[in-house]
């Protein structure tokens, strides 16, 4: 919301059209085609910020030995545990939903 007004709002700090009193934008303002500068640049923040924040997945599982991390440092190298095989028919439902969902909507 806040950065929305920031590059959509004719008088957003980084708006390409704004019309404020000085009438200058920042570095000429931020041209946004149909939306995705400032979704995939607040997407991408929240993802980081949450990754930096909680850590890898497995890193609050109590039974280390059943749910090893995907990467452990062992001995002075770093090693790559195997991950578990998911299921062939959730990841086709998967394929299969985010197909519908790019073709339906866009």
């Amino acid at each position: 919301p806040l950065t929305v007004h920031w590059v959509w709002s004719s008088t957003g700090w980084l708006s390409a059209t704004r019309g404020g009193s000085d009438g200058e934008a920042v570095l000429g303002g931020a041209l946004d085609f149909a939306g995705g500068l400032v979704v995939h640049v607040v997407g991408g923040v929240t993802a980081l910020s949450g990754a930096t924040m909680f850590g890898y997945r497995n890193k609050f599982s109590m039974d280390r030995e059943a749910q090893p991390p995907r990467f452990q440092f062992v001995g002075g190298r770093w090693r790559v545990n195997e991950l578990e095989s998911s299921s062939d028919a959730l990841a086709t439902l998967g394929v299969f939903l985010l197909w519908t969902g790019w073709f339906g909507f866009n």
